[in-house]
């Protein structure tokens, strides 16, 4: 599946207590969203939070079935080259999710990177 350069492509993931989202142009990371799992809609919540939601075309789960559609304003993609988007994409929402989930990312009183297991590294090789 071709997008359009200018298509902008939401990617998230969800763990038992986080929810990671990027929006993507391309290939440029645009912003990056982290913060506990929302009780609320989660489509309404996104939309508050992220500068970029009215110019998002696709949407991409890294954590869940495509077919979840969280997110009902945006088109899932599609096709063989999903694998790829995936490949792409996913990498930095897995291992954000990984260290959240592991404690590894901060430091509440600090905010400062205390360690990154190696599990969670190999999640976002070559990021």
């Amino acid at each position: 599946m071709k997008t359009k350069k200018e298509s902008r492509v939401l990617v998230y993931g969800l763990s038992r207590n986080h929810i990671v989202i990027a929006t993507y142009r391309w290939d440029f990371l645009e912003e990056l969203f982290i913060s506990k799992h929302p009780t609320l809609d989660l489509e309404v919540f996104i939309r508050d939070k992220l500068n970029t939601y009215n110019e998002v075309t696709y949407v991409l789960p890294c954590t869940e079935s495509k077919y979840r559609a969280r997110f009902k304003s945006f088109r899932i993609l599609e096709g063989g080259d999903i694998l790829i988007y995936v490949e792409k994409y996913c990498k930095l929402i897995n291992a954000i999710i990984c260290l959240l989930e592991t404690g590894g990312l901060i430091s509440p009183a600090t905010g400062i990177l205390i360690g990154a297991p190696d599990k969670c590294l190999s999640k976002g090789e070559e990021l």
